[in-house]
C-alpha cells in the first residue's frame, strides 16, 4: 500500500514551505521573501516621516499666511499638505500597476507646489524665495512673536482705525508725534472722532489724555520742515510758511483750548529730535520710527511700518517710559507758547546761523586761536586795549607774530590784521576807566592801550602786516572777524560787586557764520569805525600825541598848555 499522499501541483507543502511544482530557485526566492519584510517596514517608516514633515511645514505656512494676510502662502501650505499625503497614500496603497498614474498625480501636485512658491515670491518681493527663503520668513515670524508684536501695518494709515478704536476704549491715552494733525487738525481724518473722545474725557474724572508735539520754535522742527519742503529756508521761502509750522500751530491751539478748560486733557511741546510716532493705550501700544526720508517735497512721515504691541509687553513698557521721560524732563507747557509767547533759542539760533555759544571769553580761547591760525584772508579785531592779542608772551600775540609776517624767503606778505582799540582819553574811554578803577586817573586802561600800541609798532618793524587805529565811539562789543566766522561779545559796565574792576570777558561769546546777517552788520560796523570819516585815528599818530604819561584835557587847560585832546583829534 502506497502511503504517499498525492499533493496537487500549486498547493502548499507543509514540508518545505514552498509550492510543489516550483523550481528550486523559485522556491528559494519565495522562502527568501520572509527576510525582505524588515526592509519594507523601514521604507514605510521613512516615507511616513517625510510626509509628516511636509504636513508640518504646510500647516506652518498656512498659519503664517493667515497672520500676514498673504493668500498665496496659505495656498502654498495647503498644496504642501496635499502633496505630502498623496505621496504616502499612492506609494503604499496602490500597487505597481498604478505606478505611472501615481507618478502623474504626484508630479501634478509638485507642479502646483512650485506654482504657489512663485506666487508667494511675487507677493513678497518678486524674487524666487525657495525653501530657504520660506524658512527665513518663518524666523522673522518667530522674532516678531518673541518681541510680542501682535500686528504689523505696512503704513500708518492702515492702522488708524485700530488706533482710534483703542483710544475710544481706553481710560489713559498717551500720544507723541510731530503735529498729530490726523487727530487735532481740523482737516485730519480722525479729527471728528477724536473730538468726540475728548468730549467724553472731559465729562469724566477717570479718563485722561496727554499729547506731545514738537516745539515749532525748535531747531529740530525747522530741520524737519526744511527736509519736507525740499528747499533751504530764506526770505523767499520762510519757515513760517511751511506745512509743519502751520500744522503744529493749529494742533497747539486746539489742545491748549481743551487743556485750559479740563485738567485731564494736556499737551506739551518737546525740543528733542523727533524719534517716533507713538500711541500708548490701555490695550495696545503703536509705534512708527521717524526718519528724514528721501529728498522730496511733501510729508516724510507715515511711510514706515507701524508696529502694534500689547501694552503689558516689556517693549511697550520701554516706549511708555520714553514718553514719560520727555514729558517730565524735556518739554514745555503749551501755555508758554500761546499765552507767554516764549519762542526759545534753538530755532532762532539756527536761523541766525549761530555756530557756537561760549559761556565766557576764556572758554572761547581755543576757538579764537584756531580761527587766527587758519585764517587765509583779512583778520579784523575790535576791543578795548586788546592786551590778549598785543601783550608779549600772550597766546594770541604769539600766533599773530607767526601769521602776520611773511614766510622766510617769500615775497608774499603775511595775513593782514586790522585792530581797533578804544581811545582811553576820549569821553567813553574815561568813563570806562572810571568804572574799572574809580578815582584813579589815568587808570590802567591808558597804560594797557599804550603798551599794545608799542608792541604793534615792534611787530611792524618785523614786517608784520598789522594796522591799528583808536576809536572814540562807545565800546559796544569785542569782535574777531575772520574769513571763517565772527566772534562777538557784548560790552557792558559790569556788576557793582566789590573788586569787579575787570569788565570784559564775563558774558557769553557768540560765533556767527560768514553768511549770517550778523556777520554782515558787524563787518559794516568795523568798516565805519575804520574809515577816514569814522571816529578813529591811526595808532602811530596817537602815540606821537601821547608819548608817555598823560594829562587830561581839563588839567591842560588849568596849566595853560595846549589841549592834547584837540591835538589828537586833528591828526597831522
Amino acid at each position: 500500500m502506497n502511503n504517499d499522499v498525492n499533493v496537487p501541483k500549486g498547493t502548499i507543502s507543509d514540508q518545505d514551505g514552498g509550492y510543489e511544482g516550483d523550481t528550486p530557485e523559485a522556491s528559494s526566492q519565495k522562502r527568501g521573501s520572509k527576510s525582505a519584510r524588515p526592509e519594507w517596514r523601514d521604507a514605510v517608516v521613512s516615507k511616513a516621516g517625510f510626509s509628516l514633515a511636509g504636513l508640518f511645514l504646510g500647516v506652518l505656512l498656512m498659519f503664517a499666511g493667515s497672520v500676514y494676510s498673504i493668500a498665496p502662502m496659505v495656498d502654498l501650505g495647503m498644496a504642501l499638505c496635499i502633496t505630502s499625503t498623496t505621496y504616502f497614500v499612492f506609494q503604499q496603497i496602490f500597487d505597481r500597476a498604478n505606478e505611472e498614474s501615481t507618478k502623474r498625480i504626484v508630479e501634478g501636485a509638485i507642479g502646483s507646489f512650485k506654482e504657489n512658491i512663485d506666487k508667494v515670491g511675487e507677493k513678497i518681493g518678486g524674487v524666487d524665495m525657495g525653501l530657504n527663503s520660506i524658512l527665513q520668513h518663518s524666523d522673522m515670524l518667530g522674532g516678531a512673536i518673541a518681541a510680542s508684536v501682535v500686528q504689523m501695518y505696512a503704513k500708518r494709515e492702515e492702522g488708524l482705525k485700530d488706533i482710534m478704536a483703542d483710544v475710544r476704549a481706553s481710560e489713559h491715552v498717551r500720544m507723541m508725534g510731530i503735529s498729530l494733525r490726523e487727530y487735532f487738525g481740523n482737516a485730519g481724518r480722525q479729527y471728528h472722532e477724536m473730538n468726540a473722545v475728548l468730549k467724553n474725557i472731559a465729562e469724566t474724572q477717570t479718563r485722561d489724555l496727554k499729547a506731545l508735539l514738537i516745539n515749532p520754535h525748535s531747531d529740530q522742527a525747522t530741520i524737519r520742515a526744511e527736509r519736507e519742503s525740499n528747499a533751504k529756508f530764506d526770505l523767499n521761502n520762510p519757515y513760517e510758511d511751511s506745512g509743519l509750522y502751520g500744522d503744529v500751530g493749529q494742533s497747539v491751539k486746539y489742545l491748549h483750548k481743551w487743556g485750559k478748560e479740563y485738567r485731564n486733557i494736556a499737551g506739551r511741546v518737546y525740543n528733542a529730535a523727533p524719534t517716533c510716532f507713538l500711541v500708548v493705550t490701555d490695550q495696545h501700544t503703536y509705534v512708527e520710527l521717524y526718519h528724514y526720508g528721501e529728498p522730496r517735497a511733501g510729508l516724510i512721515g507715515g511711510n514706515f511700518p507701524l508696529l502694534k504691541f500689547p501694552t503689558v509687553s516689556p517693549l511697550a513698557a520701554d516706549l511708555g517710559s520714553h514718553f514719560d521721560y520727555i514729558w517730565d524732563e524735556h518739554s514745555n507747557d503749551l501755555s508758554e507758547l500761546v499765552d507767554a509767547h516764549m519762542v526759545g533759542v534753538s530755532k532762532n539760533a539756527w536761523e541766525c546761523k549761530i555756530m557756537n555759544v561760549f559761556p565766557t571769553r576764556s572758554d572761547a580761547d581755543d576757538r579764537i586761536a584756531y580761527l587766527l591760525q587758519s585764517a587765509k584772508g583779512e583778520v579784523r579785531l575790535i576791543g578795548i586795549s586788546m592786551r590778549d592779542f598785543f601783550f608779549g608772551g600772550r597766546r594770541f600775540h604769539s600766533i599773530l607774530r607767526q601769521i602776520c609776517r611773511p614766510a622766510e624767503g617769500s615775497s608774499e606778505t603775511g595775513v593782514a590784521v586790522k585792530a581797533l582799540l578804544l581811545d582811553p582819553l576820549c569821553e567813553q574811554g574815561k568813563l570806562r576807566s572810571e568804572r574799572e578803577q574809580p578815582g584813579q586817573r589815568p587808570g590802567n586802561l591808558f597804560n594797557e592801550v599804550h603798551n599794545s600800541l608799542n608792541n604793534i609798532a615792534t611787530l611792524r618793524k618785523l614786517q608784520a602786516n598789522v594796522q591799528v587805529k583808536l576809536y572814540q565811539g562807545a565800546p559796544s562789543c569785542f569782535v574777531v572777524l575772520t574769513d571763517q566766522s565772527l566772534m562777538v561779545e557784548q560790552y557792558h559796565y559790569g556788576s557793582s560787586e566789590p573788586g569787579a574792576n575787570i569788565l570784559g570777558g564775563k558774558v557769553p561769546v557768540l560765533e556767527f557764520a560768514v553768511d549770517s546777517p550778523t556777520y554782515t552788520e558787524l563787518s559794516g560796523h568795523f568798516d565805519y569805525l575804520w574809515s577816514t570819516d569814522g571816529p578813529s585815528m591811526p595808532g602811530d599818530e596817537w602815540l606821537e600825541a601821547n608819548p608817555g604819561d598823560v594829562v587830561y584835557p581839563e588839567e591842560v587847560e588849568a596849566d595853560g598848555q595846549p589841549d592834547l585832546q584837540e591835538r589828537r583829534l586833528t591828526p597831522k
